[in-house]
């Protein structure tokens, strides 16, 4: 929102940007919490003079969903962005099957996964619990790093990275979670003919200008996983960020 609003409206005719923003967020939780986000973003976009509209399309199942529901205009260009999204859906496969032939369906132009990069899935438990230390280990060493022991937030995502904890240690079977890398999703994306396109060489110079803002910047690794991103912190992997399109 902060680019649109700082190009001028030329430039934004020649870049093809859209005439209004619109984000349409698939809901299975609490409608509440995400009405909440959507007006917060309107307001923003409302703060930088940008149209914007907020939908959500809520099902209680994944294998509700239908491309009709996104009211999506030919004329529109669509993005989609996926944020540990898709990793709660491993052990359902009737409703990742169900939203990837929908996504392919509607045919975005570019499509976001942002993924744990870890496997966390041994049914050793000695061998899983050191997986999850080392990866939850990193996570908490950031963020000790990076908040003051009074911020409130920090309380909040310790809270969050230690019900995770839980759930992967304590839970067996098919109540487990399933964690798996950018090889697992690259294989499975292959089956929908998707293409791995790469980030930019823009996009990898605004992630090295933000690190070198932050006190541990320096702490945070990135490497290379064929055309995908691995984010770590002192070496130990976090998350892979991709970017995909369907062919046709």
């Amino acid at each position: 929102m902060q680019a649109l609003s700082t190009t001028g409206e030329g430039k934004r005719r020649r870049w093809g940007a859209p005439e209004i923003l619109k984000i349409t967020a698939i809901v299975t939780v609490s409608e509440n919490l995400v009405r909440g986000t959507g007006e917060r973003l309107a307001k923003f976009a409302e703060s930088m003079e940008i149209p914007f509209e907020f939908n959500s399309i809520v099902v209680s199942s994944l294998t509700e969903i239908d491309e009709a529901q996104f009211d999506l205009d030919p004329r529109e260009t669509v993005a989609v962005f996926s944020e540990y999204a898709l990793q709660g859906l491993v052990s359902e496969p009737n409703e990742l099957e169900a939203l990837m032939g929908v996504l392919k369906k509607i045919s975005p132009s570019i499509m976001v996964v942002v993924e744990s990069e870890v496997n966390l899935n041994s049914s050793n438990f000695a061998r899983r619990f050191v997986e999850v230390l080392f990866h939850y280990g990193a996570y908490f060493d950031c963020l000790d790093a990076c908040l003051e022991s009074s911020c409130g937030y920090r309380d909040v995502i310790e809270s969050m990275f230690l019900n995770k904890v839980t759930e992967l240690l304590v839970k067996e079977g098919e109540e487990r979670p399933r964690v798996v890398t950018i090889e697992v999703w690259r294989k499975f994306f292959g089956r929908f003919l998707m293409w791995e396109v790469g980030l930019s060489s823009s996009a990898m110079e605004t992630v090295n200008l933000l690190l070198g803002r932050f006190v541990g910047g320096k702490c945070c690794t990135l490497d290379m996983d064929g055309r995908s991103l691995v984010v770590g912190w002192k070496g130990t992997p976090i998350f892979s960020i991709s970017t995909w399109k369907f062919l046709h």
